[in-house]
């Protein structure tokens, strides 16, 4: 076994529900959260939001750069795009 898949076994998956019967498996992230990226989770709190939606609330202009903290955070399993709209990834046992 190479020493990727060791690193990658040691590592638990997260199972992570989002609406109905769509399921994204993850793993657990430990790495902290830049100021921007904790104001775009807080301002998405419960809702569904459009990116236009997150950056006003979050207090931010909408732009490549914020677009791409969406991406970072919903490649690292923390959001979910459901076209249209973010919501956070619920995790569950």
């Amino acid at each position: 076994m190479s020493e990727a898949q060791l690193a990658s076994d040691a590592l638990p998956p997260l199972h992570v529900t989002v609406q109905g019967d769509m399921h994204i498996h993850v793993r657990d992230n430990p790495e902290p959260l830049s100021q921007r990226e904790q104001d775009i989770m807080d301002a998405i709190g419960d809702h569904t939001l459009t990116a236009d939606e997150i950056a006003k609330r979050a207090g931010y202009k909408l732009d490549g750069y914020f677009r791409s903290l969406l991406s970072r955070l919903r490649k690292r399993g923390l959001l979910v795009n459901l076209r249209p709209g973010y919501q956070r990834a619920s995790k569950t046992a």
